[in-house]
This record gives C-alpha cells, sequence and structure tokens, in this order.
C-alpha cells in the first residue's frame, strides 16, 4: 500500500505526523480493525494492537510512535519470554536483561512446550549456558572462600583475622 504526502498517522499520544510517499511492504503486519480510541489501550489484548503500532513506527522510522508503543507496552504484564522474544524483534535492550534474569531464574521444568518452541533452540542455548555458568560460579565460591581484604586501621592481627574468616566462611 502506498500512502500519500496528505495522510496523515496518528493515535493516542503520538500526535500528527506527516507520512511522505512511503511504500509498506508485506512484511508488515497490521490489522486495520484494530480499535484504537482516544483514552489509551486497555487490557492484554491489545498488546497486538501496539505491537503492530512499535512495527510500523520503527519501520517508518517514527521515533514518537515507537516511544509510545515501548511505554504502553512496559505498563503491561508481559511474561519473561512474551518480553525477551519481543525485545529481541523489536530491537528493546533495556527489556534483555530482566528478561534473561527471570528465564534463567526459573527452573527449566516450569517452561511449558509452548514456551520452548517460541523461545528456539538458541534462546534456549543461551539460558542453559548462562544458568550453567551461574551454578559453577556459585560452586566455585562455596568451596573456595574468597580472599580476605584487611583493613589496616581495624585488623591488627592479619593471621587471627584470617583464621576467623576461614572459620566464618566453612561454619
Amino acid at each position: 500500500m502506498l500512502f500519500s504526502t496528505c495522510d496523515l498517522v496518528t493515535g493516542p499520544g503520538l500526535g500528527l505526523v506527516p507520512v511522505t510517499g512511503v511504500d509498506v511492504d508485506a512484511d508488515i503486519d497490521v490489522d486495520v480493525d484494530v480499535d484504537v480510541d482516544t483514552k489509551g489501550f486497555d487490557g492484554q489484548s491489545n498488546i497486538k494492537a501496539l505491537e503492530d503500532i512499535l512495527k510500523l513506527s520503527s519501520y517508518l522510522m517514527i521515533e514518537a510512535g515507537r516511544s509510545f508503543a515501548i511505554a504502553e507496552v512496559e505498563h503491561r504484564y508481559l511474561t519473561p519470554t512474551v518480553k525477551l522474544l519481543m525485545a529481541q524483534r523489536h530491537q528493546i535492550s533495556n527489556w534483555v536483561p530482566g528478561a534473561v534474569q527471570a528465564l534463567v531464574m526459573r527452573p527449566p521444568s516450569f517452561f511449558t512446550l509452548a514456551e520452548y518452541e517460541a523461545l528456539g533452540t538458541r534462546n534456549i542455548y543461551t539460558l542453559e549456558k548462562v544458568r550453567t555458568q551461574i551454578q559453577h560460579h556459585r560452586l566455585c565460591v562455596a568451596f573456595h572462600s574468597p580472599n580476605i581484604i584487611h583493613e589496616e586501621r581495624l585488623c591488627l592481627q592479619k593471621d587471627a583475622c584470617g583464621d576467623a574468616w576461614e572459620a566464618s566462611w566453612w561454619g
């Protein structure tokens, strides 16, 4: 579909943004029948509409539309899986750490088959690798007490301080 120079893209919080002769190709899947009102978006059913606004705004380089959609989506509860996938799809890098942390903290047996399929092999591999590295680090810390740092003014007997540290570490 081709927008003419007089068409305007509007939306709550977006204002009027003129669109000049942009050819939107078939890769962008926008539902035209989505009901957008001036009161904003309510409920989970409109996540798809917000994602469509995000996709279209990114494609047309409309930063105000992109910022609006991201801000609106951030106010809703998204599962960590959905948040990670949306972050990857739409290059929202500040969502990745929180989503990865939440997914790594979940035991693998708590994932549904649909989540495994949605995340895909590369993401599952990365999550398992991070989980394994964290477990390895925990074991290293548990088996090898960290080096003690002696405070010159507080630690007058370094050997006794070191012994107390080892005793407290190993119980």
